[in-house]
């Protein structure tokens, strides 16, 4: 056999790993190169072509692409350093670093965005407040008014979206008109809290005027 062959002119270690890592034709041809007292490749030469392989180059591969140099040589160079163990433990922290620059810039885009928030808080919230006290619209200074229902609609669709109120389910009403149920309502209703009929009537109302804003229905109230 020809690991057995290979025994004879190579380490244990060496002979073993090349059972494991190599094809029996790639094994036969190493063997044959080393017995016939083939030299080892350079250091430098090797870590050229490991470069190679690296990047998916095979030993066959590489050494049609560098004649210059045999088969076995390569395939000794690709044993004798190693070269699939090393690979796979570049690929492996390769990965390690691309999660971890993903995560760093999930983090640094949340923590801006945070900021973002927070910073216009600080410049709206007094002027907002004011405003409700005094119902002033100077007061308002720069802050863009909701001039119309869809813009009031876009702020409502984006509070439901940061509170988890958006996850709904379509229930039927008595009428059978198709409308969006909190999934949360009706349980656990304190003092002040709304019926689920309540609720029902105002998503009701909401439904038909995104409706006439956005084109997607008619009027009730003209038919």
């Amino acid at each position: 056999m020809a690991e057995n062959d290979l025994k004879l002119h190579r380490p244990e270690e060496y002979v073993t790993y090349a059972s494991t890592d190599l094809s029996p034709e790639d094994l036969k041809t190493l063997t044959d190169y080393v017995a016939g007292g083939g030299y080892p490749l350079s250091p430098d030469t090797a870590a050229r072509l490991f470069e190679l392989f690296l990047n998916g180059s095979d030993a066959r591969d590489i050494q049609r692409l560098n004649k210059a140099y045999p088969l076995g040589a390569i395939l000794d160079s690709q044993i004798r350093y190693r070269w699939t163990e090393k690979k796979d433990t570049y690929a492996n922290a390769l990965q390690d670093r691309i999660r971890e620059k993903v995560m760093n810039a999930q983090l640094e885009t949340t923590e801006l965005m945070t900021d973002l928030l927070a910073a216009a808080r600080r410049r709206y919230s007094d002027k907002l407040k004011k405003y409700i006290q005094t119902g002033d619209e100077k007061d308002l200074g720069d802050i863009a008014a909701i001039d119309s229902l869809k813009d009031l609609l876009k702020i409502s669709e984006g509070l439901l979206k940061i509170t988890g109120q958006d996850r709904v389910k379509s229930v039927k009403t008595d009428n059978t008109q198709t409308m969006n149920v909190n999934l949360n309502a009706g349980k656990g209703a304190s003092a002040g809290s709304l019926e689920p009929s309540e609720a029902a009537q105002i998503l009701d109302i909401m439904s038909n005027a995104k409706k006439r804003v956005t084109g997607g229905g008619s009027d009730p109230a003209k038919t």
